[in-house]
């Protein structure tokens, strides 16, 4: 009977250390809505076109998941006010932001149509990611169409005005 007992109670165990292995994995913290905000180029062409412009991006977290669900670009006035900033278009939201390090991860599925006037699609496909003391920073090629994308240093801030937005890995 204790040996039945013990198996059990190995049993009943073993559910609760996989019922609790969730909250060992990498998430997102806390959840809300965040606005990262700053200046951030796409060029193409290798690098023949190059537009710097004003961007910001809305990040919502949710369960400790965190998804792009807006890019919005505009003429930057410390870069040029470049006009074709409004010729930008971000699409194929959202955007999932997979966490790979303690510090990043990728932006999913990023895919932007328009440059210059011009019906040029890059993407749809990953771009890194990093997190850090609340700064974002977005850089990366986007395939196909062989453009890059490269952010300053865009801060974070929460738009319900609470703590800043933190990666926890494990």
């Amino acid at each position: 009977m204790t040996f039945v007992k013990s198996i059990a109670a190995s049993g009943v165990l073993a559910v609760g250390m996989l019922a609790a292995a969730p909250s060992f994995a990498s998430h997102f913290t806390p959840d809300g809505t965040f606005t990262a905000t700053g200046s951030t180029s796409l060029s193409a062409l290798g690098g023949a076109i190059r537009i710097p412009c004003k961007s910001v991006f809305t990040i919502v977290v949710s369960g400790g998941v965190g998804v792009v669900t807006n890019a919005v670009f505009s003429p930057d006035p410390a870069n040029g006010n470049n006009a074709n900033c409004n010729n930008l278009q971000a699409t194929n939201f959202n955007w999932p932001l997979n966490i790979t390090s303690a510090t990043g991860g990728v932006a999913q599925n990023v895919k932007v149509v328009g440059i210059n006037g011009n019906p040029v699609t890059c993407g749809a496909g990953p771009v890194p990611v990093t997190l850090s003391n609340g700064v974002a920073t977005f850089n990366g090629q986007l395939n196909p169409g062989a453009c890059a994308v490269t952010s300053s240093s865009l801060p974070v801030v929460n738009t319900g005005g609470g703590a800043t937005l933190s990666i926890v890995y494990p």
